[in-house]
């Protein structure tokens, strides 16, 4: 019973990550910037990642079991947004769109946006697993 219940709360995690990779997604290529870039992109990352850690304590807390682990799996639908983009990333040197330069600073900003995504998961899970254990 217990391997039933992790698969169907990893894969319920798993289908729950996919709304804030689109958020991810939604906020990396919006083109309303109310700010200089940088702090749009700042700004935007505080919600993602505000996000991600607010559903990965909502699993530590019920499935205390899993702890951060909780985190990866609601990073795999951003995993999966990332390595596309990292396509995108290396189609755009093959074909020379835009300087390497440019391409390499945007790239650094999605690994930072994405890898915060999934540590924000992480944390919050590990933290809500320790509520959940006192509890």
């Amino acid at each position: 019973m217990k391997k039933k219940e992790n698969f169907a709360s990893y894969t319920l995690a798993m289908v729950l990550g996919l709304f804030p990779a689109i958020l991810a997604f939604a906020a990396i290529f919006s083109d309303i910037h109310f700010q200089t870039y940088e702090e749009a992109m700042v700004s935007r990352f505080i919600v993602v990642a505000s996000v991600y850690f607010l559903i990965g304590l909502i699993f530590g807390v019920i499935w205390s079991a899993g702890k951060w682990f909780y985190g990866i799996w609601l990073g795999l639908p951003l995993m999966a947004l990332y390595l596309f983009l990292f396509v995108v990333f290396l189609h755009s040197l093959y074909v020379k769109a835009d300087t390497p330069y440019n391409l390499a600073i945007e790239f650094l900003i999605y690994t930072f946006f994405f890898g915060g995504g999934i540590g924000a998961a992480c944390l919050g899970a590990q933290m809500g697993s320790k509520i959940g254990s006192v509890a």
